[in-house]
């Protein structure tokens, strides 16, 4: 007997050896209105580690600056009648060893708002569609969609980088990371995320091979480290159309596609924009 109590004391000590240290994260409880955006400032106890927001289970971008998070979160304006719960849930995932772990760090209750009802006097034409009026509105809603088709995320591989990441250049350069990494093999074809003109096309020092495409509105997005250009400048491309070839060219470790979109003249978290561009089609 007391060898077998040894034995479970000598495992108990070894699990405990080999178990990651997790970190304590306190819940943070609030509340939000519907159409409402919360900031979210979160000081992260491992400076060192990658990690990911989620609220409600969607992915939401952030800005890292050194050791604290922060992100912007929203409650859509219906979110009480399309959601049973009214709360946002939000996590922050993390790896430690080989397994990923999920902290919770916000709890939002959503918290009905009385926003103020306008009443307005228009031609009963528009509330009122004729079979004639209906059958342009439809063509209006296809005219719509295509002038506002979402973008596309240009790679579904795994995220090497995200932005914000500050970095350092052989222990002298630091910077912080404009755009999102994807990892891609050389030669693999990479496509515009959206309709729009070519405005440079070309290899640069540390961009290497190199496409920015301006889809109007003030977006644009960058494509940098091609180890082939397909595309000049001033060219049409639609969306899914191949720019280039994936490569290692400028100041890259390895192959894979550097993405930038750069928003009213500031570069913005790509990830976090393809979410917010469908909330932005949403219209009453």
């Amino acid at each position: 007997m007391k060898y077998i109590f040894l034995i479970f004391t000598f495992i108990f000590f070894i699990s405990c050896a080999t178990a990651p240290l997790l970190p304590n994260y306190k819940i943070i409880e609030g509340k939000i209105h519907p159409g409402q955006t919360k900031r979210l400032s979160i000081k992260l106890k491992d400076i060192d580690k990658e990690y990911i927001l989620k609220c409600n289970g969607k992915e939401i971008g952030y800005q890292r600056f050194e050791n604290n998070l922060v992100a912007f979160v929203s409650a859509e304006y219906k979110f009480l009648e399309k959601h049973k719960n009214p709360r946002i849930e939000c996590f922050l995932e993390a790896k430690y060893g080989d397994k990923l772990f999920s902290f919770h760090v916000y709890g939002l209750n959503v918290v009905e708002y009385n926003y103020r009802t306008t009443r307005l006097t228009v031609p009963k034409k528009y509330t009122k569609l004729s079979d004639e009026d209906l059958m342009r509105w439809k063509g209006d809603v296809k005219v719509l969609n295509e002038v506002y088709k979402p973008f596309i995320r240009p790679l579904k591989s795994k995220i090497t980088a995200r932005y914000g990441n500050r970095r350092t250049f052989n222990n002298t350069t630091q910077s912080y990371h404009s755009g999102t990494d994807f990892r891609a093999r050389t030669p693999t074809p990479i496509p515009s995320a959206n309709d729009g003109q070519v405005v440079y096309a070309g290899f640069l020092l540390f961009n290497g091979g190199t496409v920015i495409v301006d889809h109007g509105m003030g977006i644009l997005t960058m494509y940098c480290h091609f180890s082939k250009v397909s595309v000049d400048k001033g060219d049409m491309v639609k969306q899914g159309e191949v720019l280039g070839l994936s490569g290692n060219t400028g100041r890259s470790n390895a192959p894979h596609l550097h993405w930038g979109v750069k928003v009213s003249g500031n570069w913005v978290d790509g990830l976090h924009f393809l979410d917010e561009q469908f909330n932005a089609l949403v219209s009453d």
